[in-house]
Formats: structure tokens, sequence, C-alpha cells
């Protein structure tokens, strides 16, 4: 920025210089004034012009040797390496890691989080077994990871009731799923690993599940609480939302631990807002086992297919390559230049 404003500072100077050669009393009386005044105005418009000429910047195309490329990945950084590899290639073969903005205010990714660690305490001391106050005791555990977070009096305020929404919200809900399918056990906060042997070698697919039940006929039901928007049907169909299929792929075999081994029979979303409607399930492939076993296949078809790509030395880490399927946030599109070669294509 520094280099920019001297440069014009120069421009400035050098137009001022252009113009007092021009007002010349010499030139006027030569009737060469006109003349001299054209070529030093194009000269001086020549100054913003580079050498040789504009060009736009192209979108980066790296190519890193297969044995720098990440063999662990998580299920969430597939969505990631699905929608923009070069985020996986500026965090995994460069180690870059993005700075949290200076003015970053509280928002739904940390209210969230107060959710999650309410729920998981809350189900992580009665599990399976579900109390008769279950909504005052939730309430409480909603509270106390408020209070703990220790945040501003003004935001406690704001944050406070939508927790509690959430918190009668689920308890009713968790009720009733429990009234119609008996659960024999339930985790929360569960991590996993899922080793798929490539040509490439072993790639170590890591994740970590919101919740997973165990029914008493021994099918799983495997939920993620998201108090941002879920990903719509259309993305989940064609395979940009792949956390919970990926997730039911782990648990089918033994990714989880013996104890939550099996087929998936419901693969859902708690959408968890706290407002006038506390919360929606958004389930996937309509609760129908025989899709959800389907939908599992599939993406674990496509996980395989995504890793033999990659594993080609020739196939590059794309900054943004489905413009339909962005994410929503993306931290590294500054250092892809993206906004320099995506207006470039726009006018083009």
């Amino acid at each position: 920025m520094l280099g920019v404003v001297v440069d014009r500072r120069r421009q400035e100077e050098a137009g001022l210089r252009l113009d007092q050669v021009a007002d010349r009393p010499l030139l006027r009386g030569a009737d060469l004034e006109d003349q001299v005044a054209a070529r030093l105005q194009q000269r001086d418009r020549l100054l913003d012009q580079p050498a040789d000429g504009a060009r736009p910047t192209s979108p980066p195309r790296p190519r890193p040797a297969p044995s720098l490329r990440p063999r662990p990945l998580s299920v969430t950084e597939i969505e990631t390496w699905l929608r923009d590899p070069f985020a996986i290639y500026a965090s995994h073969i460069l180690g870059l890691r993005p700075l949290d903005p200076i003015d970053e205010s509280a928002d739904a990714a940390r209210y969230g989080e107060l959710a999650h660690a309410a729920l998981h305490r809350f189900l992580s001391a009665h599990g399976a077994a579900y109390p008769d106050d279950a909504a005052r005791l939730l309430a409480e555990a909603m509270d106390q990871a408020l209070t703990e977070a220790g945040l501003r009096a003004a935001l406690i305020a704001w944050w406070r009731p939508r927790l509690a929404r959430i918190a009668a919200w689920t308890a009713e809900l968790d009720r009733e799923r429990r009234r119609h399918t008996p659960i024999e056990a339930l985790r929360t906060e569960v991590t996993g690993e899922y080793r798929l042997k490539r040509p490439g070698g072993i790639f170590a697919l890591h994740g970590r599940a919101d919740r997973i039940e165990r029914r008493v006929d021994g099918r799983l039901a495997i939920i993620d609480y998201k108090a941002g928007a879920p990903p719509s049907p259309r993305q989940i169909d064609a395979g940009f939302a792949a956390q919970l299929p990926l997730e039911a792929a782990m648990a089918a075999v033994g990714g989880f631990g013996p104890e939550l081994e099996g087929e998936a029979a419901e693969l859902a979303y708690w959408h968890l807002t706290g407002g006038f409607e506390p919360g929606k399930v958004r389930p996937l492939f309509g609760c129908d086992p025989r899709a959800t076993a389907l939908g599992t296949a599939v993406a674990r078809e496509r996980l395989i297919a995504l890793i033999d790509a990659y594993d080609d030395p020739a196939r590059a880490y794309l900054a943004l390559p489905h413009p339909a399927d962005r994410p929503r946030f993306s931290h590294y599109a500054q250092l892809a230049r993206v906004a320099e070669w995506s207006a470039a294509a726009e006018d083009g």
C-alpha cells in the first residue's frame, strides 16, 4: 500500500511539472503549446499503465508432491476438500492458520459451542436413562455453560432465554423419541477413526460425532447439532455435505468403538436456533433405513474416489472450483487472490 501511495505522488508531481512546461510563454509564442501539451498529457496517461499491458491474475493450481499431501483428514475437512481444495493445501501443506479478526464479535459459532457443551454435560450425566425433570436439568446445564463462558452481561442476557428455549425443545423432542424408539446406549462427543487402504497408502479419516444412539434393535442414530443453517438436501445429494454419511460409514466398521458399531438407520441435523421456533429436526434420506444405507455407501465411494484422485501428482488443489457450492467462509480466499481472477472471469 505504501508503494502505491508513493507511485501516486510521483505521478501527481510529474503531471504538475508537465503542466508547468506546457504553460511556458515560449511555447505559446511559437504556436507549439497545443502540440507539446498533447504529447505531454499522453505521456502522463502512460504513467498509469504497466509496461507490458494489464494481465489478470490466474487461479492458483498448486500440485505438491504426493508425499506432502495429507493422509489424515477429519470428516468436516472432507467437505472443505470437496468445496475448496486450496484451503486444504494452505492449511495442511503450507501449514498456514488464519488469524481471527481483531474486531471479531461473538457469533453463532460461539453460541453453538455453548449449546453443545450443555447438551454434552446433561447427556453424559444421564445417557439412556432419561430423568423426569429433564427440561429443568437441561436448562440448568445451559445456564451453567453460559455462566462459565465469561461473556459480557449484555450477551448473557441476550443468549440466556434462547438457550432456555433450546433446552425445553430438546427435552420434549428427546422424550418423544425415546417413547417411540427405546435407546440402549447413548454417547456424545464421540471421537473415532476409519483407516482406508488405498494404492497411495493408508488414509485415516477421523471425526467427532455430536451424538450417537444405539437402539434396542442394534441400529444407530447419528445426530449433529447445528446453530447455523444445516446443509440443504441438494448439497447433501451432490455430495458436498458428507459429514453425517461419513460418520455412518465410520460407525459401520467400528470406527467409534465396538459399542457403537453398526448400521445407521437415522441421520439427522438438529437445527438449534432458540428463536420463535427453538429448533427443527432436519433428517437425511427421509429417515428411511434403506435410503440411509445407500447414502452411506455412496459417501464412502465418493471419498475413495477423492483420495485416489488426489494421489495423482497432476491433480491440483484448486480454489473454489464449484461456484454454486462455495463454503460459507473461505479463510484462504485472499491468499488465493480469488477476488482478482474471479472478477477477471466475470468481466470476460
